[in-house]
This record gives structure tokens, sequence and C-alpha cells, in this order.
């Protein structure tokens, strides 16, 4: 079993920067060859969250910033 995984996260990259021809390709190819599974855009970091499970609660939080003292 093959397992890929691309991530780009430069934030000063803008979605129009990128050529959505080859990346649609290269969706087209992975899905022929049975290996795409799901592809999306990623959020910034700045709106990541932590879910955590806590006696059964779902507590979910901010990453950013980040708590130094942890």
């Amino acid at each position: 079993m093959e397992i890929m995984m691309f991530v780009v996260a430069d934030p000063e990259v803008d979605a129009g920067e990128v050529d959505q021809e080859a990346v649609a390709a290269m969706d087209r190819e992975l899905e022929e060859r049975g290996t795409l599974k799901r592809a999306m855009r990623l959020r910034p970091a700045a709106e990541a969250t932590t879910v955590r499970v806590r006696g059964g609660a779902i507590e979910i939080r901010p990453v950013w910033p980040l708590d130094e003292g942890k």
C-alpha cells in the first residue's frame, strides 16, 4: 500500500499563485490509482484548535497563542 501526504503551509503564498490545473491533474492521477481519499486546503495555523474529551465532555480550545507555561 502506498501512502502519500502533501502539505503546503506557507502563509506568504497566495492561493492565486498556485497552479490549480497542475493540482487538479495530480488529484485525478491519484484518484485513478485509488490512492486519493480526500483533498482540501488547510486553514491558517492561527485558526488551529485542540479538541479533547474529558469526563465525557468535549473541550475545544485555540492552539494559538501557545501557552508557554504548559
